[in-house]
């Protein structure tokens, strides 16, 4: 696997995963709390395979929210 996302809470890597899904890709949010309980570190995970899609995906939702107001 690799990680295709780094977010910046858990509820940002959820929403991240879950558009991956949509987009047929299957995806994994991992988080960790070691280095810090009281920020959590969260990622989301896809497989190798499916990397290139995922940044594809990734890179559309960024284009799309840039003109967001």
């Amino acid at each position: 696997m690799k990680r295709a996302y780094v977010a910046q809470n858990p509820v940002d890597a959820q929403l991240v995963a879950d558009e991956l899904r949509a987009a047929g890709i299957a995806a994994v949010v991992k988080v960790d709390t070691v280095a810090a309980p009281s920020i959590p570190f969260a990622s989301v995970w896809v497989e190798d395979a499916d990397l290139p899609q995922a940044l594809e995906v990734l890179r559309d939702r960024a284009d799309t929210s840039e003109g967001a107001v």
